[in-house]
């Protein structure tokens, strides 16, 4: 946090989950951040201006079901197969 507190009132800013924030099932993480709508669970979002994929060590099954529903779309746009 100590990080970004000289910009967090001044510039738009995302964050992305990693394997220090697993402790304690992430509660920590969710009662700082919020994040936008998805099915994350506030975990794990997209935006269609960028795709930025961060994820831990482990890959979650959860996480991987989300990603490649919501990149579904762009498999078709762009035969990414």
């Amino acid at each position: 946090m100590d990080q970004i507190e000289s910009i967090a009132g001044y510039v738009p800013y995302m964050t992305a989950v990693g394997n220090h924030e697993s402790a304690y099932n992430f509660s920590n993480y969710r009662n700082r951040f919020s994040m936008p709508g998805g099915d994350g669970e506030g975990l794990f979002y997209s935006s269609e201006i960028f795709f930025f994929i961060s994820q831990g060590v482990e890959l979650i099954a959860k996480q991987k079901f989300w990603l490649m529903k919501d990149l579904e779309v762009y498999f078709e746009l762009f035969l990414l197969n």
